[in-house]
């Protein structure tokens, strides 16, 4: 999903014995939470941080599989914009009491973004030349849901200076 994108959350109903609940009365509540990169704070750090917003809230009724549908869109926070790479977190809080007053809670989380891949690559503390063969890509979505891509992998020996020279923040050194 992208930011201002409809999104469709689906959730069933069921009892304790497995059969679906029909008619139950459905309480929902979407909450979009903003989660920064770690990076952001380090050039930016005067920024608040982000607070829990409502974006929606309503009632329902199960159809008659137990099922239920909720569409909200994925209102982005105005205060970030695409180049601050932020991912909002929708929270989606579902209350479902059947007509003999049991109510069953659950919770779901969908992560929105301006990015859409996730690239990891399984790189030990030191790499070899004939272990590059070996390397693990893997690509998922914001939601850790794997995703399939191609793409060249490219690495680069970088070049260490000769000769490192610090300046000094004082004359001389008054203790060995």
């Amino acid at each position: 999903y992208k930011p201002n994108d409809t999104i469709v959350c689906k959730a069933k109903a069921t009892a304790y014995a497995g059969q679906a609940i029909d008619g139950a009365n459905v309480k929902y509540r979407v909450v979009r939470n903003t989660q920064l990169p770690y990076w952001f704070w380090w050039y930016r750090p005067h920024y608040p941080a982000p607070a829990e917003v409502e974006i929606t809230n309503g009632t329902g009724k199960t159809n008659d599989t137990g099922g239920v549908v909720i569409k909200f869109k994925a209102l982005p926070d105005e205060r970030y914009t695409e180049k601050d790479n932020a991912t909002l977190n929708y929270s989606v809080y579902i209350d479902v009491t059947d007509i003999s007053g049991e109510t069953h809670s659950t919770q779901q989380s969908i992560n929105v973004g301006y990015q859409s891949l996730l690239l990891s690559v399984n790189v030990g503390d030191k790499l070899n030349k004939a272990e590059v063969k070996k390397l693990t890509v893997s690509a998922t979505n914001l939601n850790y849901t794997p995703e399939k891509t191609t793409g060249t992998l490219r690495i680069f020996s970088l070049k260490k200076p000769e000769h490192i020279f610090r300046s000094r923040l004082w004359q001389q050194p008054d203790k060995h």
